[in-house]
């Protein structure tokens, strides 16, 4: 994908998307348009059931909506599903499993190989450059169960830039985080849009948080 790509990176028109199970409770998103340009920073915020990772999943293409169009990067979200990344809550890493930080961040690139997949140059060159970005490079040797949240969040967005993703869309960054260290975060991930043409998508748990 061209990194010199000028129309919206993603763009709904007038997307309804309703839970099929739940036939009588209202539309989890109804009737959104959005627009979001090359190198922008976005946040979503709300309560809980507001509809935020509805929107994140049928961005992603996860989930396909009744009603609507959905276009990332010009075209339906499963057909670029290649230059999306995504980093999870730091939570939903085990603390115990025997893996080091670069063994983390190289996982990234298992996308980028064929089947058998074995690391070698040119990947593990993608996960160095990816933790020199985020300021992680002298950790590559810790076991990731030795880091704390806040460390952990910036393996998991390390790991998403190793797969050279142009779209990184990130679930509750903040979460479980100190003050501190959520401004840190913040402090990363915003520049990133304007030097490698990221939109990010923030998902907070609530309007209250001052950096949303």
């Amino acid at each position: 994908m061209n990194d010199s790509f000028t129309e919206p990176v993603a763009l709904l028109e007038n997307v309804t998307f309703q839970y099929r199970e739940v036939p009588e409770s209202f539309p989890a998103i109804e009737q959104v348009s959005l627009e979001i340009p090359p190198g922008d920073f976005l946040g979503l915020i709300g309560p809980n059931g507001g509809g935020k990772t509805t929107l994140i999943k049928i961005l992603m293409g996860l989930l396909k909506p009744q009603t609507g169009t959905v276009r990332v990067l010009g075209k339906p979200p499963h057909e670029v599903s290649r230059w999306i990344g995504y980093v999870p809550q730091h939570a939903q890493i085990d603390a115990l499993v025997p893996a080091t930080v670069l063994d983390v961040v190289v996982s990234g690139r298992i996308g980028l190989a064929p089947w058998g997949f074995s690391y070698n140059r040119k990947h593990l060159e993608a996960a160095e450059q990816a933790m020199e970005k985020v300021g992680v490079q002298a950790m590559r040797n810790q076991g990731i169960g030795q880091l704390s949240g806040g460390q952990r969040q910036r393996i998991l967005i390390a790991r998403a830039l190793a797969s050279e993703v142009k779209i990184l869309f990130l679930d509750e960054p903040m979460a479980g985080v100190d003050i501190h260290m959520e401004k840190g975060i913040l402090e990363l991930v915003m520049p990133l849009s304007d030097v490698i043409q990221l939109t990010e998508i923030c998902q907070q748990d609530g309007a209250e948080n001052e950096y949303g």
